[in-house]
């Protein structure tokens, strides 16, 4: 009898693997993958918050800068996050380790050391709806994050982060700092791809 039950248990494991790279090789992952390892996905209709603009720029966000925000971790090399917006109405969530945000951070739209987020955003008077798509750290695609959204305002020249939602996971009030401060770099010019 245990002969029987082991074999229909692993019949069923092989059965599951092979519906898995099937379904890998005919391409119905949710996801295209774009240069670098990012993920985003394949109908971009599903975010609810669809790209706003072509902004001017006129509504606060400065589209020659990053926005960042030092971070604190476990370790003695300072890391920060960083936002880029594009008129368009997409935004990169990235960072830097080790140094201040610079010019090639602010172009690179694939993770090195830190992880990207690819999004959409919409801007409305002060306030600011970002929703980012899946999570990406360290070049590890998590799908089960699924969809982001974050609810931030104008602030001057930072951007303050005051609440993110993750489908999945629930709500969550920002309780500590969540201000984004401007770093103006004159003439940036990767464009978005997603």
């Amino acid at each position: 009898m245990k002969s029987v039950l082991s074999y229909d248990k692993s019949s069923s494991l092989l059965s599951l693997l092979v519906c898995l790279v099937c379904l890998e090789i005919t391409g119905c992952t949710s996801y295209v993958t774009l240069s670098g390892d990012r993920k985003f996905p394949k109908h971009p209709e599903q975010f609810e918050v669809q790209p706003g603009g072509p902004y001017a720029g006129n509504e606060g966000i400065d589209f020659n800068a990053i926005y960042y925000q030092e971070v604190p971790f476990y370790d003695v090399v300072p890391r920060y996050v960083t936002l880029r917006f594009w008129s368009n109405g997409r935004v990169l969530c990235s960072g830097a380790r080790g140094h201040l945000p610079t010019r090639a951070d602010a172009e690179r739209l694939e993770p090195v050391d830190v992880g990207v987020r690819l999004g959409y955003y919409q801007v409305t008077g002060t306030n600011v709806l970002i929703e980012w798509f899946g999570y990406q750290a360290d070049a590890i695609y998590f799908p089960a994050i699924g969809f982001t959204r974050w609810w931030a305002v104008i602030d001057g020249e930072d951007i303050v982060l005051v609440q993110s939602k993750t489908r999945e996971l629930g709500s969550r009030k920002r309780k500590e700092d969540g201000r984004y401060k401007r770093q103006h770099l004159d003439g940036l010019e990767s464009q978005p791809d997603w």
